[in-house]
């Protein structure tokens, strides 16, 4: 499968922490997708993963991480994603010292991390068989957003 490049020129520039880098976090819209019930699935992501490694799973090339980030609208890839245990622990401890509290609070904060964490397991992606089409509708998409048409949600 070949990565378009000629897709990101599309994307407007913006400047992130002073360097020029292409947005698609735009919410384009792409409602004309026939059935998004076929089109799209959804990923389980079992222990902590990484999102080019998920996209590497899901498509066999990592590079197509950017389509899980802005379906999903993940603006962190660190903390949006399911974080391990040894960093769910940091977190509550770290939260416990910061309350000067007991470590009995350590499982409350726990918990909660670890229920917060487990709703960020399911993604919402692209099937591969329907990346191709998906990438052409999200240039229509764009190419009508530049021609100013309402910026419209994306799901």
């Amino acid at each position: 499968m070949d990565f378009p490049n000629s897709l990101f020129d599309k994307f407007e520039t913006v400047l992130y922490n002073g360097i020029p880098t292409k947005d698609f976090m735009v919410a384009y819209d792409i409602t004309n997708i026939e059935d998004k019930g076929d089109f799209f699935f959804e990923y389980k992501i079992e222990g902590s993963k990484n999102i080019d490694t998920i996209s590497y799973e899901i498509y066999g090339n990592a590079s197509f991480y950017w389509i899980i980030i802005m379906i999903n609208n993940i603006q962190d890839v660190f903390f949006d994603l399911p974080l391990s245990e040894n960093e769910l622990r940091l977190i509550a401890k770290n939260r416990v010292e910061e309350n000067n509290e007991s470590m009995d609070k350590f499982y409350e904060y726990y918990t909660e991390l670890e229920n917060e964490n487990n709703n960020k397991r399911i993604l919402l992606v692209v099937r591969p068989e329907y990346l191709n089409r998906f990438l052409t509708l999200l240039e229509e998409a764009i190419w009508d957003y530049q021609i100013f048409t309402p910026l419209k949600i994306f799901h």
